[in-house]
């Protein structure tokens, strides 16, 4: 997103004209991180947190909870007992499921709705062609146009 190596950037509301930052109280951090390296840092805890955020397996994980850093450690602690615990793993595949069926409901309302309105405009059509005297074979060249 930014021409920097720095997987972190920061903002700050500034007067250009007088190159002068208007307030301290207020920035903006992006925090890149396919600009991570996998390198642990157990000095930069910014760093630590993002590894642990794009963490992508267990061995992230293992390699974070080795920094030594006390709430590294726990937070990996939390999401491998999270991640261990069957109650846990069967509410979240149940959510996805229900996600799944709504979205595959949605989608076959969205066609029948479609279908319906086809239908009815179609109708609409042939009875407003017969009421202006428009012959039947014109009426159903047009119908089957449609």
């Amino acid at each position: 997103m930014f021409e920097t190596e720095s997987f972190a950037s920061t903002y700050t509301m500034a007067d250009l004209e007088h190159n002068r930052i208007l307030t301290d109280t207020c920035a903006i951090h992006f925090f890149e991180l396919p600009k991570l390296d996998k390198k642990i840092d157990a000095g930069d805890r910014k760093k630590l947190w993002m590894q642990l955020i794009n963490s992508e397996s267990e061995g992230d994980l293992n390699m974070l909870r080795q920094s030594n850093v006390e709430s590294i450690r726990e937070a990996t602690d939390v999401i491998f007992r999270l991640s261990d615990e069957k109650d846990v793993k069967d509410i979240a595949e149940r959510r996805e499921d229900a996600l799944r069926t709504e979205k595959t409901a949605l989608n076959t309302a969205r066609k029948e709705g479609i279908d319906i309105g086809m239908n009815l405009g179609v109708n609409l059509m042939i009875e407003n062609l017969r009421k202006a005297g428009i012959s039947e074979d014109i009426i159903q060249n047009a119908a089957k146009q449609n």
